[in-house]
């Protein structure tokens, strides 16, 4: 998976390069997020491709899922998974 020394976002250019693989939401966290999650409403994106994926990102979008909210993107999350950059 893609890691920084410096803790930073992935750039555009490194991830055009790098392959998609699903994980489990849990196993996502410190890992690089390969799409862009939008819960609508309010839709405003909430996880954006290349971002790092947080611990609190992660408890977060669990409770949204226990709300029953919609989400643009994300599809794994019925899954209780993310797609991530290998």
């Amino acid at each position: 998976y893609i890691t920084h020394s410096w803790g930073g976002a992935a750039q555009f250019a490194e991830m055009a390069t790098r392959n998609k693989v699903q994980v489990n939401l849990n196993n996502s966290i410190g890992n690089i997020a390969a799409e862009m999650i939008t819960p609508y409403p309010p839709g405003v994106p909430f996880l954006m491709d290349g971002e790092v994926i947080s611990r609190k990102k992660v408890e977060y979008l669990k409770y949204m899922i226990g709300l029953g909210v919609k989400f643009h993107g994300g599809d794994l999350l019925k899954k209780d998974s993310i797609l991530v950059y290998e």
